[in-house]
């Protein structure tokens, strides 16, 4: 498998079981970030479950997509950058544990979209 594909489909397991989590565990999720609105956590699971499935298709069937590598990618430094601004913002007043969970989400999120334009050219 080439370094490519194996870096989608990392993405792809990341933003499904992050999502299957906001579902599953929605009451926990929306406690733990301070914020007890599920549809949120819903629509952000369901959002991850979507964009994990899109990434495993490109993955598998259109690795040689370099726009589609590069749609992931920039929604990948989306993601990055919408946390940021929820970390500025802070509109919950997020714990120091929460502020962590967001930042390393970002961080991997970040070496995911790194990687998939390092290796797509």
């Amino acid at each position: 498998m080439n370094k490519l594909k194996t870096v989608l489909l990392s993405n792809a397991l990341f933003s499904i079981t992050t999502g299957l989590i906001a579902i599953l565990m929605n009451n926990y999720v929306g406690s733990f970030f301070s914020y007890q609105e599920p549809i949120v956590f819903y629509i952000l699971g369901f959002g991850l479950l979507g964009f994990g499935s899109y990434v495993a298709f490109t993955a598998i069937r259109r690795i040689d997509n370099k726009k589609e590598i590069k749609t992931i990618s920039f929604a990948d430094f989306g993601w990055v950058i919408g946390s940021i601004i929820l970390l500025t913002i802070n509109p919950v007043d997020f714990s120091l544990e929460a502020i962590s969970v967001i930042s390393i989400i970002a961080i991997i999120v970040l070496i995911f979209g790194l990687l998939q334009q390092k290796y797509s050219k």
